[in-house]
């Protein structure tokens, strides 16, 4: 509507606004990591103002006033985003080409014999767009500074879930597998009866199941539309409620035995203590599996004291290297542990008690 508004000038003005019209669309619809192409762009578009300026040479008229101010303003849109989307020399070279274009186009107005304005105002009038070359630079790098501020969010929030799910295959599949990997050295031992080889066939078969649901949940929530459902149901899988049902898993694994004293008033807790209660008693009969082999009897006591929850898990053997021979001598399980504890508002303790035996001992807030 405004090109059809427009009175008719001179052939080389109008290429000139029609070239910096299509760069500024241009930019605008091309794709936010293109920053050589957005140069491209910015400098063909300068170079055909720059070209319209010094080659006209035809006297200043009311048309030229009026293809001059369009063009302007589409330069002063391109600047805008060649600074909000380019980088290092490549904002100078687009930046500067185009800021000169601005600056200089007032000059067209003091061309031919009989110009008017004359060359005083076009020189004020060249001022003038230099200021408005400046204030369309700083919207630039302000929109700049909110577009990196943006991706470090996306990128903080995928670094996040990253790291959750890495914690939740740790817990899940750290537990199941170690569970298996003994399992399955128990019953290479040649004086074991039929019936115990087939108990323990039958449990490897169990565990082998869980580790496959664990990483059926876990592709699940990676390939789901909605990354905060898929998130909420994978938190809900386990909770203070299934610590009964770990405990018999692990008895069942060897010939530990574990005392629990659980509190029905834990239950009524906010779900991501739930949640993490599960996890520390998980992570620590899982390091009872791996560091532990002598340990015998394993105390598993959650308990609600006023407006704390509080987890201790204590066993009585030596912290070793046992049957689950690794590369590494420990993992990242206690640390997670620890920021997990914190992060919730809590603390977190794990070392020796005594001279054998060794403890897992958190303390978390019932109310944030």
């Amino acid at each position: 509507m405004a090109l059809a508004a427009m009175p008719v000038g001179t052939v080389l003005a109008t290429t000139s606004t029609l070239v910096v019209l299509l760069a500024a669309l241009g930019i605008a619809l091309r794709r936010a990591g293109q920053p050589r192409g957005t140069v491209a762009v910015a400098v063909v578009a300068a170079g055909s103002s720059l070209l319209a300026t010094f080659g006209s040479g035809e006297p200043a008229n009311q048309s030229l006033s009026s293809w001059l101010l369009m063009e302007c303003a589409l330069l002063l849109c391109v600047l805008v985003q060649a600074v909000r989307r380019t980088r290092g020399p490549g904002t100078l070279l687009s930046a500067g080409t185009v800021t000169s274009a601005i600056v200089l186009a007032p000059l067209r107005l003091a061309s031919g014999p009989r110009a008017s304005p004359g060359v005083a105002s076009a020189g004020e009038w060249c001022v003038a767009c230099g200021l408005l070359a400046a204030c369309a630079i700083a919207v630039g790098l302000y929109l700049r500074s909110l577009d990196e501020v943006r991706e470090e969010s996306i990128h903080a929030a995928r670094r996040e879930q990253r790291l959750r799910l890495a914690s939740d295959l740790h817990d899940w599949l750290g537990h199941e597998v170690t569970g298996l990997v003994l399992e399955a050295q128990a019953a290479r031992i040649n004086d074991r009866e039929p019936g115990e080889v087939r108990r323990a066939l039958e449990r490897i078969e169990e565990a082998g199941v869980r580790v496959l649901d664990s990483v059926d949940r876990a592709l699940c929530w990676l390939r789901a539309d909605d990354r905060t459902a898929g998130m909420l149901e994978w938190e809900r899988s386990a909770t203070v409620s299934d610590i009964p049902a770990l405990v018999n898993r692990f008895e069942a694994f060897g010939s530990v035995r574990v005392e629990l004293d659980l509190d029905d008033q834990v239950r009524d807790v906010r779900p991501e203590i739930t949640r993490t209660v599960h996890r520390i008693v998980l992570e620590a009969l899982t390091n009872v599996r791996r560091h532990a082999p002598a340990a015998r009897q394993v105390s598993v006591a959650v308990r609600r004291n006023g407006a704390h929850v509080i987890v201790r898990v204590v066993n009585d053997g030596v912290r070793r290297q046992g049957l689950l021979k690794r590369a590494r001598g420990g993992g990242s399980g206690l640390q997670g542990l620890a920021e997990r504890a914190i992060a919730l508002g809590g603390t977190s303790w794990a070392g020796p008690m005594g001279q054998a035996g060794w403890a897992v001992h958190a303390v978390l807030p019932v109310v944030s």
